[in-house]
């Protein structure tokens, strides 16, 4: 409603009705206290520019010219965990349940205590919070799929890391939709020389005991990612490296996580 109220303000503040000119510097204050800022209207597609550029510039003056900010994002399908994972590893306070409970995209600052700065190499961590793909209620909407392709290519674009949440140990059609989505994404990064790069986490093995049946599991989605890259890199006629220190995912991350 900020948001809404200031973009207002400005689209006619040639009346000379009300001074809102403030907003952004609360906004800023209530994000250091550790409130979450809406970028990505979920229900329109809408990204209020004016607004949230306002407000980042006031939480720059206030954390310093200096400060170093590492972004990071997490995508994957609907109800796979990503804003609970948010939550626990940053202490983010995003709203989790079953179903669709994160719509468009929000940002949380996240300061990094003094002793681990260096070690870290940033002064805070901006965490991009944005709902999931491939919802079931919304697989009759005709729109849907371009709706998705557009939330992944924008929250990959603006993050240092992106995060590919897999819930279990399966390549289903959706996922490997998104994979090839965010190929699409890093291509273009590479085009305009946008450094960022993306870590794959599985989670919600239902054995963890099993490591040689989870570990041949997860090669097999491996192999399937793989696969699914190299046919977005031949069909803009590109060669796209997969793995290692230099690819598109420069770790594959195994997390076991039982009942």
């Amino acid at each position: 409603e900020m948001g809404q109220i200031y973009e207002a303000y400005h689209e006619y503040e040639k009346n000379g009705e009300g001074d809102f000119s403030f907003l952004p510097h609360l906004m800023a204050e209530m994000m250091l206290d550790g409130q979450s800022l809406e970028i990505l209207d979920g229900q329109v597609s809408h990204i209020p520019m004016k607004w949230v550029k306002d407000v980042l510039i006031e939480v720059h003056k206030m954390i310093g010219n200096n400060s170093r900010v590492f972004v990071l994002d997490i995508l994957g399908i609907q109800s796979s965990g990503k804003s609970t994972l948010l939550n626990t590893m940053y202490g983010c306070r995003f709203p989790v349940s079953s179903g669709r409970c994160t719509r468009g995209a929000y940002i949380q600052l996240v300061p990094v205590r003094q002793e681990y700065r260096e070690r870290t190499n940033c002064d805070y961590f901006l965490i991009l919070d944005s709902e999931g793909l491939r919802a079931p209620e919304l697989s009759n909407d005709p729109g849907s799929f371009r709706h998705d392709n557009e939330i992944a290519t924008l929250v990959t674009c603006l993050s240092n890391l992106t995060i590919v949440n897999i819930w279990g140990s399966t390549f289903s059609g959706d996922l490997s939709d998104i994979i090839q989505i965010v190929a699409h994404s890093y291509l273009r990064m590479k085009e305009v020389e946008i450094n960022s790069f993306f870590h794959i986490l599985f989670a919600g093995v239902q054995d963890i005991k099993a490591s040689t049946t989870n570990i041949t599991q997860m090669d097999n989605v491996i192999t399937k990612i793989q696969n699914a890259i190299e046919r977005v890199a031949s069909s803009e006629n590109k060669t796209v490296q997969s793995l290692g220190d230099d690819g598109m995912f420069p770790q594959i991350d195994l997390v076991f996580k039982g009942n």
